[in-house]
């Protein structure tokens, strides 16, 4: 736990709660385009520094006694897809099923505390993960939780959209306190069990940035996409070079 790695779980946690409030980004951008631009610094960001993770947490499980069976760290990233998928899958069925009993477009009650829990999951293995964020560099490190803020962003928007009043009331607060609680807890996980985490949270990951922060039909600006793309990629092949 580092001064640095406080302040950026710290800065997440304050956008989870309050990103839905801050109605001043819209005039900045609108939500289209901060769509567009998440959705190109996302992706260039999986592509970059993530996949190149999963590789390298592979490696570590064949190395260690953590290898239970051949390919399991992308056989868990795939799993991580899988649970997401499945969870977005339900959370419109809940939506319709609610709908079609006369009530708003929301989910029921019971799916929204499943949907929750599971998110809460997700924010506690990355509060983990940031644990060690400093070991990457400063800089590193800072890039990381920009890329982070601007996925929470766009999972709170989709997560507004699902739950409505219930997710503003406090189901933001329940995943910005499970965010700082991995942070806290995670100290006290064995580093063995890293790379198995981060398997989870790539392919966690990587489903939540294609489903919310891809442009969907005329929602998109590919200006906003390759300016992110690009900004990010740039910058993490500088960084790379400095190694």
């Amino acid at each position: 736990m580092t001064a640095l790695s406080l302040s950026i779980v710290l800065f997440l946690a304050l956008i989870t709660v309050f990103v839905g409030k801050a109605a001043w980004l819209e005039r900045l951008l609108p939500q289209f385009r901060w769509i567009s631009l998440a959705a190109g610094v996302s992706l260039a960001y999986v592509f970059l520094e993530l996949l190149p993770e999963l590789s390298a947490a592979q490696r570590e499980l064949e190395h260690s006694a953590g290898l239970v069976f051949p390919k399991q760290a992308y056989l868990l990233a795939l799993a991580g897809i899988g649970l997401f998928y499945a969870l977005e899958v339900l959370a419109l069925a809940s939506r319709s099923a609610n709908l079609s009993r006369g009530g708003a477009d929301y989910t029921g009650t019971l799916f929204f505390g499943v949907h929750i829990l599971f998110f809460a999951a997700y924010n506690f293995l990355i509060g983990d993960l940031l644990n060690g964020i400093s070991s990457r560099g400063s800089l590193a490190a800072l890039l990381l939780g920009l890329v982070l803020a601007l996925h929470f962003y766009m999972s709170d928007e989709g997560l507004s959209r699902h739950h409505s009043h219930r997710y503003h009331t406090w189901g933001r607060w329940v995943l910005a306190a499970a965010l700082l609680a991995g942070y806290v807890i995670g100290e006290r996980i064995a580093a063995d069990a890293r790379p198995v985490l981060w398997a989870l949270v790539t392919g966690a990951l990587i489903l939540n940035t294609v489903k919310e922060e891809m442009p969907k039909d005329k929602e998109s600006c590919l200006i906003s996409f390759f300016s992110g793309a690009g900004i990010i990629s740039l910058l993490i092949l500088s960084l790379s070079s400095q190694h």
